[in-house]
C-alpha cells in the first residue's frame, strides 16, 4: 500500500482491531506508526502524519503474561519425567506430563482423553472433550472449552513414546489415558503434583501445568510455524487470541510488517 494513501481512518481502523492485544503492546504499535509516518513527513513523502489524532479505545481485558519454559529447561523436565529408579518411574505419571509438553493440549483436554481418541497408525490425537472439577468432583464434559476447542492433533515420535509407555502402564479395560492405579480418572491435582516434584528435583521454575502448552507454542514458534496454525493446533477461538496470548513472540514480527507496508 502506498504510504501517501493511508489515511487517519485506516490507521484508527488499525488500532481498534488490536483490541485484543495488551495495552501496553496497542501502544508500542501506534508509536512505531507513529515514526515511521514521521519518517515520511521529514522525507517530504507526506505532507501531515495520519497518526495524529487516532485515539487508543479503552479495553475491557485483561492480558496474562505467559512465560513458556527455556528448550534447555524442557529437556531437564523431559528427563525427569522420564527418569527410572529400580525399573519403575519415579513419577508414574510423568509421561502424561511429556505428552501435554509434546502437544500443547490443555490439562482438561488431556485428563479427559480416552485411548478411542487416540489413532496410533495415523499418528494423530482428536481432542473432543474437557474433563472440569464440579462440586468437588472430576466431571467430563463431552465438549471442549471453545468449538475451536475440537480438533485433531498430530503427533511427533516423542508423543507416540509418551503415549506408548502410558499404554504399557494403563490398566485393562480402563477407557481413560491419564488414570490412577485403580482405573478411575486421574485428577488435576495428580498431575500438578508431578509437576512440582520434577520441578523441585531439577531445580527448574515452577510455573504450572499450563506452562508445558505454552512450551508446546514456543516451540512452534521456533520453527516458524504460522501463527493460524499455532492458533489452529492449540485450539483458540481465534487468531487475535493467539496474538494476544503470545505476543512476545510475535511483536517483531509485527513490526517489520508494519514498516514493510509503509515503505520504510
Amino acid at each position: 500500500m502506498d504510504v501517501r494513501a493511508i489515511r487517519l481512518e485506516d490507521v484508527q481502523g488499525y488500532i481498534n482491531r488490536l483490541d485484543a492485544m495488551s495495552a501496553s503492546t496497542v501502544k508500542k504499535q501506534k508509536l512505531l506508526l507513529s515514526q515511521v509516518f514521521e519518517h515520511a513527513v521529514l522525507t517530504d513523502l507526506i505532507q501531515r502524519s495520519p497518526v495524529q489524532g487516532v485515539q487508543i479505545p479503552p479495553q475491557s481485558h485483561n492480558t496474562k503474561v505467559v512465560f513458556p519454559y527455556e528448550k534447555e529447561d524442557q529437556e531437564k523436565l523431559a528427563c525427569a519425567f522420564t527418569e527410572e529408579k529400580h525399573g519403575r518411574l519415579r513419577f508414574r505419571y510423568g509421561w502424561g506430563a511429556v505428552l501435554i509438553l509434546e502437544t500443547g493440549l490443555r490439562a482438561g483436554e488431556a485428563l479427559a482423553l480416552e485411548w478411542g481418541d487416540i489413532d496410533e497408525e495415523k499418528r494423530a490425537l482428536k481432542v473432543t472433550k474437557n474433563m472440569v472439577r464440579v462440586d468437588g468432583k472430576n466431571t467430563v464434559q463431552r465438549t471442549t472449552k471453545t468449538e475451536s476447542g475440537r480438533r485433531t492433533i498430530p503427533l511427533n515420535s516423542r508423543a507416540l513414546e509418551a503415549i506408548q509407555h502410558l499404554k504399557a502402564q494403563a490398566i485393562p479395560s480402563c477407557p481413560y489415558v491419564f488414570a490412577t492405579q485403580t482405573g478411575k480418572h486421574l485428577s488435576y491435582r495428580n498431575l500438578l503434583a508431578t509437576m512440582e516434584k520434577a520441578c523441585e528435583a531439577t531445580g527448574v521454575e515452577h510455573r504450572g501445568l499450563h506452562a508445558l502448552r505454552h512450551s508446546f507454542a514456543s516451540n512452534l514458534y521456533a520453527r516458524s510455524v504460522e501463527v493460524k496454525i499455532i492458533s489452529k493446533l492449540l485450539g483458540h477461538a481465534s487468531v487475535e487470541i493467539t496474538y494476544n496470548r503470545y505476543i512476545h513472540f510475535f511483536e517483531g514480527e509485527i513490526d517489520d510488517t508494519l514498516r514493510q507496508a509503509v515503505g520504510a
